[in-house]
């Protein structure tokens, strides 16, 4: 059976093997092997091509969608979400909580706009 993922689990690890299958799905993802709207493969499919038991592919699987990679769709499995706008990524919706809880806080906006100019900064432009 040919899947979009690569194999390749470290079963000794530190690292779970969930996380692992997590990582191939949104390789496969970020390389166009699995387009917006592709549905994954079943949940017992992917099981069945890593050898591990089908609820280590479901949580793989959830981590996905908790980080808006993909989307579940009740009784039919799960699809690749569509492109996320730069707002709507990991990182953003980091940073935007980060922000909102320094000024729960009492942080001023401007002393809070001057440290992510300065880390932004910091990490330079990058390269094309």
């Amino acid at each position: 059976m040919a899947l979009p993922f690569r194999r390749g689990l470290r079963r000794g690890s530190p690292e779970d093997i969930d996380v692992q299958i997590a990582a191939r799905v949104r390789e496969a993802i970020r390389s166009g092997r699995l387009a917006p709207g592709a549905t994954t493969p079943s949940v017992r499919e992917a099981a069945r091509y890593y050898g591990v038991t089908p609820n280590t592919v479901s949580r793989a699987y959830v981590r996905l969608v908790r980080a808006g990679c993909l989307t579940a769709l009740p009784r039919r499995g799960y699809i690749v979400a569509r492109k996320p706008r730069a707002h709507e990524t990991y990182p953003h919706r980091r940073i935007g909580a980060l922000v909102a809880t320094l000024r729960e806080l009492g942080e001023p906006q401007t002393e809070i706009r001057q440290a992510l100019l300065a880390w932004a900064k910091a990490l330079g432009t990058p390269k094309r």
